[in-house]
């Protein structure tokens, strides 16, 4: 166990808002690592519920808690903690997701063997019922096939291609890195505060582009746990849509460079279809004809980049029926 004069090797970096419901069995899935040289930073962003009392229950001198007094988003929560983090390697961890016992030893052999910036490891969805006593078969975020070649290193193009919005693909963005902490340092590389939605991958991104060798396992060690929404889950799609498109402008504005502008291009491209296709779909809920005829006037593109998504989707699904 670490001794509180003792280097941890890594740092799990916990950042956790209402999140009593799970964050017991997060915490858990920690402190039950194989590697016990680590420390578990934990940032509370102003709960509201009594997440910070169900992490005080745990009496281990690994746990440190720090508790912001307002709220102030995921990805200040998530800079605050790598800031007070000591460790050599810090790993991003939700607080509703879990770990395999074995992850941070098995990823910090491959990355030791490999001479990485960051790794990776596959993921496993699951859905809100499961827990780490509870296992059943779930979904992979990655195919066999994804590691044709191995060992597999992750290219900036490659995490844009791999994360383009739309059936069919991987969510690149899913992935949960473990990163040397002096490489981040080194190059500034930290969350942007200002994107609320897929601000791990343009995190990632940024990282990639600043040379970081980044290193994807085909193991499964990370358990990511996949929330249905019910009745918001349209006006939440839409705002998740607006904030990506943002973080696209923003790479777009930001990058030029020749080897990549072009997957940039094309994710901005997909984003913009998809956001149409829910914005009509929406907009033509419960609505007559005749309204729609008049939307359709006065925002012609917006209903082609509609049929576009409605093609590709209708594609995916005959391919996945007959092919896949």
């Amino acid at each position: 166990m670490t001794s509180s004069l003792q280097r941890p090797v890594v740092s799990a970096i916990v950042p956790a808002y209402n999140a009593s419901q799970y964050i017991e069995e997060c915490i858990q899935s920690v402190l039950d690592q194989t590697e016990d040289n680590l420390e578990i930073v934990i940032v509370d962003d102003a709960s509201s519920d009594n997440t910070v009392s169900v992490i005080q229950q745990f009496k281990d001198e690994r746990i440190r808690l720090f508790c912001l007094e307002r709220n102030r988003g995921v990805s200040a929560a998530r800079n605050f903690a790598i800031a007070q983090a000591r460790g050599e390697w810090v790993a991003l961890l939700d607080a509703d997701d879990f770990w395999k016992p074995s992850r941070i030893q098995e990823l910090l052999i491959q990355a030791q063997k490999s001479d990485v910036d960051a790794i990776a490891d596959n993921i496993i969805l699951y859905g809100r019922k499961l827990s780490r006593n509870n296992f059943k078969a779930h979904k992979l975020l990655f195919s066999d096939s994804f590691f044709e070649a191995e060992p597999y290193f992750l290219t900036a193009k490659e995490f844009i291609i791999g994360n383009m919005p739309g059936p069919g693909n991987p969510m690149m963005g899913l992935i949960k890195p473990i990163f040397k902490k002096e490489f981040l340092a080194e190059n500034n590389i930290t969350f942007n505060e200002e994107i609320a939605y897929c601000e791990d991958t343009l995190f990632y991104f940024e990282a990639l582009m600043n040379g970081a060798k980044l290193q994807v396992v085909p193991q499964a060690y990370y358990f990511y746990r996949r929330h249905e929404s019910s009745t918001t889950r349209s006006r939440e799609a839409m705002l998740g849509l607006r904030q990506r498109i943002s973080s696209s402008l923003y790479l777009k504005k930001k990058y030029r460079d020749s080897t990549i502008i072009s997957a940039i291009d094309r994710r901005h491209r997909a984003l913009m279809r998809i956001y149409a296709y829910h914005a009509v779909k929406e907009n033509t809920r419960n609505r007559r004809l005749t309204e729609i005829v008049r939307d359709f006037r006065g925002d012609p593109i917006q209903f082609f980049l509609y049929f576009l998504h409605t093609l590709n989707l209708l594609s995916y699904r005959w391919k996945k029926r007959f092919f896949l």
